[in-house]
């Protein structure tokens, strides 16, 4: 039953994310609301990556904006400074970051708690110094401009739709791929570790191999991200690198729901729009943001995700009673 519920999710999750395809290519929108959907798309992955860091392993990490900009950095330099094309550039940052994510991981071994949080943003503020400094690689405080269009060798995705489609496709990808190592053998062993450390080990879980692994996938994941960011926006600059970065992708896995794979896909989603629906409110728009996103983690700590499995949880335990009670009098 339980693999029938999954495979009917995945169906339904692949309809819906073929309707965000189809619906705006046949409405014909484009422009700013199709750009803002594909960097949804781009905040998803990188929910994902610190899902499987902190959701998953339970390593609270804040140097996703790290994942975020060496990925768009190494794929805008590939593809702009060597002229290699565009799928070799993405290669390339994701393998950047995948290193970066083993050194991440082997340095933050002996820490935990806020202390990791530190150690994580160090790397993200290493990161945006070298490219600050590094002017004639990175082109330092400028950025780096005219970042080509994702290509398939002479296929160029030059509009905004085949971008997002894309876009889409990989998301959908990566959703299935966080998905199934949630449910594999080395997803349970992330969840033991996040749940009890000690516990974990006397059953034989290798601590240090699996932590190392969560950081190397979370930073495949992010850089992936990263390079996909540069190629849609065709430009990027050190402010990539920023702490605001780092805890918007937090805020997105923990209003979602920690340990959600739904959670992160919800979280990334509401925090990409909330922004652009309170823009009408001016300068009262920052207030209001931050008084939403208060409220949302004092009145539900469990996230998002977590208010949906009380509320199925209640209507479940309803309809038991009810039984319960048709059973009781049909016996007396």
């Amino acid at each position: 039953m339980s693999n029938r519920r999954v495979k009917l999710k995945f169906v339904f999750l692949g309809a819906v994310l073929t309707g965000c395809v189809m619906l705006p290519l046949l409405l014909g929108v484009s422009g700013f609301f199709l750009y803002l959907v594909s960097l949804t798309c781009i905040y998803t992955l990188l929910a994902l990556s610190l899902h499987i860091v902190a959701g998953l392993s339970g390593q609270f990490s804040l140097g996703h904006a790290a994942f975020m900009g060496l990925g768009a950095y190494t794929s805008a330099i590939v593809t702009l400074r060597l002229g290699l094309p565009f799928c070799l550039g993405i290669l390339c940052a994701m393998a950047f970051c995948g290193i970066l994510g083993i050194i991440m991981g082997i340095s933050c071994l002996k820490v935990r708690g806020v202390y990791l949080a530190l150690v994580t943003l160090g790397f993200g503020v290493i990161l945006q110094s070298l490219c600050m400094n590094l002017t004639g690689l990175t082109g330092g405080g400028l950025g780096i401009l005219d970042i080509s269009a994702p290509s398939f060798g002479p296929v160029i995705l030059s509009t905004e739709a085949r971008v997002f489609t894309l876009l889409v496709v990989i998301t959908y990808m990566s959703i299935c791929l966080v998905y199934n190592i949630r449910k594999s053998r080395m997803g349970r062993a992330f969840i033991a570790i996040r749940q009890n450390e000690i516990s974990a080990a006397a059953m034989g879980v290798n601590i240090s191999k699996y932590k190392v692994i969560a950081f190397l996938l979370s930073g495949l994941l992010g850089g992936l991200a990263g390079g996909l960011f540069a190629h849609l926006a065709g430009y990027i600059d050190p402010g990539i690198f920023s702490l605001e970065t780092s805890l918007l992708i937090f805020c997105m896995v923990i209003i979602g729901g920690m340990g959600s794979v739904s959670g992160a896909v919800i979280g990334s989603v509401l925090l990409s729009f909330l922004p652009e629906i309170v823009r009408g409110l001016a300068e009262y728009r920052m207030l209001v943001y931050s008084v939403l996103l208060v409220a949302l983690i004092i009145f539900m700590p469990s996230g998002i995700m977590g208010l949906v499995r009380y509320f199925f949880g209640f209507l479940n335990r309803s309809r038991r009673k009810k039984t319960d009670k048709i059973n009781v009098r049909g016996v007396a």
